[in-house]
């Protein structure tokens, strides 16, 4: 088969398919644990479908969702596990063209499709289903804004749809993935999706995003990302500049301009179209239309050797002054609370509504979350593996806790963060950090795509002499269990821990809950 670089004919075919499957069919998902294709295991379910899976690890916190949810699940991938002929294959973009299933299903002409046309098709649809499709892009903060905004409409009655690449947490959304509320009228519609600029499949090598039909589109910022499938930044930025081509006139982009990279793809983009859609820009610099004037904090009192703050944040739009809290951490969470904000007044949605919204939201799983807390710690995880969001996310916290010393912990363990392309962006990640513990990396073994033993990998031990050299503690090993050793010997009383990882970290979270349990 002809692998597809642009969003084609083939795509609508295959999306107008799945569009027209008849409840109870029975789907079958080939990368099953992924954050994209967990997700879809429960919007088909929730739709009447029979669904099966296949992969070759079973992580939390979407394994833990896959066995809760499938009809069947095989671990490993198998010509085998396809043999009752399902009426849909769901092909993950971590499966490579060799794949067994992936053989099976062209050999035996089985339909498939990838997991953002199934999102296309189910999720969104046309005009006639959806009124209003919201689409939240950006290297970074995409995940927790898509859930921001899912959680203001929720919580304001407008029964969204949505799709969020993690696990929600708190009582407001109760999934990753939602279809809009069938008593809202189709043109009253909105379903909130999380945009990726990661190709869709390897027999679409496109964004995901380009599967989705914006109507508001959200970019958050562009930073160069995924160097196993984009050569250079200018590559990403192209995929942006023809998603917003993609907006109708009628259509909506809301942008953070304090990034050069955002500013450059929306002017080239819009200088393109006859009919461009409107423009609300947000950001601290380069003259937005909702500002980031300040940012204080009100400290709360406990027994907890921890000062938790409540952000507030003070924009000015349209010459009116615009005050939200938060618990979140951190100027990038800030911008992301604005964005939000951005969408939610476009949609009707007021001030007070957002507040509202705003104090009852609870973080993604993996996304700044508490795992464990006593009035002598606080272990925080988090996803962060770029190294734009590894420092965002400890200045965040840093700056929200008054604890005696904050421990980051992290895995490089992503495709990008492996490599040695951003060895000089990680010795300026980690300085809001008191002490560092880091995993080395080990590309020989890892069996990740897109990574060979030729492949230079990120010198850890440099990192760890130039922190050194800047007063950092510093700890590296290449065994999880070395590095928790070395942790439970290093912690104190009225230490703040952060572990940092796209992974599961050998367990590692879930080992130092119990030690700081016991302890």
């Amino acid at each position: 088969m002809e692998i597809e670089r642009e969003f084609s004919e083939n795509s609508k075919l295959r999306i107008n398919f799945v569009k027209n499957l008849t409840k109870g069919s029975r789907v079958h998902i080939s990368g099953i644990c992924g954050t994209g294709t967990g997700s879809i295991l429960v919007l088909l379910k929730s739709l009447g479908f029979y669904v099966s899976g296949s992969d070759k690890a079973f992580y939390p916190p979407m394994g833990e969702v896959v066995r809760q949810y499938a009809d069947k699940v095989y671990e490993g991938y198998s010509s085998s596990n396809l043999e009752s002929k399902p009426d849909l294959v769901v092909i993950g973009n971590a499966l490579s063209r060799n794949n067994p299933e992936s053989e099976y299903v062209f050999e035996n002409k089985i339909p498939f499709c990838s997991m953002p046309e199934l999102l296309s098709a189910l999720l969104i649809g046309d005009h006639e289903d959806v009124g209003t499709s919201v689409v939240v892009s950006g290297t970074h903060g995409k995940t927790t804004t898509t859930s921001l905004i899912a959680s203001i409409l929720t919580s304001a009655g407008l029964e969204p749809g949505y799709f969020i690449g993690g696990v929600p947490t708190g009582e407001v959304l109760t999934t990753s993935i939602k279809t809009a509320g069938l008593n809202i009228k189709p043109q009253d519609r909105v379903v909130v999706l999380e945009g990726d600029e990661y190709d869709s499949a390897w027999f679409s090598k496109y964004s995901k995003f380009h599967s989705y039909r914006p109507d508001v589109l959200v970019i958050t910022n562009i930073d160069f990302d995924h160097g196993d499938i984009f050569n250079t930044i200018e590559d990403i930025k192209l995929e942006f500049s023809k998603l917003i081509k993609r907006l109708p006139s009628s259509g909506l982009v809301v942008c953070c301009t304090d990034h050069e990279n955002v500013r450059d793809v929306v002017d080239n983009a819009i200088s393109q179209m006859s009919t461009p859609p409107k423009i609300i820009s947000y950001g601290e610099t380069n003259n937005p239309s909702l500002l980031l004037q300040n940012r204080s904090f009100k400290r709360s009192t406990s027994n907890s050797k921890f000062s938790e703050a409540i952000q507030e944040i003070e924009i000015l739009y349209n010459n009116k002054k615009i005050i939200l809290e938060t618990t979140l951490t951190g100027k990038h969470n800030a911008l992301n609370i604005i964005a939000a904000y951005a969408v939610a007044s476009h949609l009707g949605i007021t001030e007070s509504e957002v507040n509202k919204a705003l104090l009852k939201f609870s973080p993604i799983k993996r996304r700044q979350q508490k795992i464990f807390e006593s009035k002598d710690y606080i272990l925080i995880e988090d996803f962060a593996h770029h190294p734009e969001e590894v420092k965002t996310t400890i200045s965040g916290i840093k700056e929200s806790y008054s604890p005696k010393r904050l421990l980051a912990i992290f895995e490089p363990r992503s495709n990008t963060s492996r490599k040695a392309f951003f060895l000089e962006q990680y010795k300026q990640a980690f300085l809001d950090a008191d002490v560092v513990f880091i995993k080395e990396v080990d590309l020989a073994s890892s069996g990740y795509q897109g990574l060979a033993k030729d492949v230079e990998a990120l010198n850890v031990e440099e990192l760890k002499q130039s922190l050194v050299s800047l007063g950092k503690i510093v700890y590296t090993s290449s065994s999880v269990l070395e590095l928790e050793k070395m942790i439970t010997n290093e912690i104190t009383s009225g230490d703040l821990l952060l572990v940092m990882s796209n992974g599961d970290f050998g367990g590692l979270p879930k080992n130092l809950s119990t030690i700081l349990h016991n302890k």
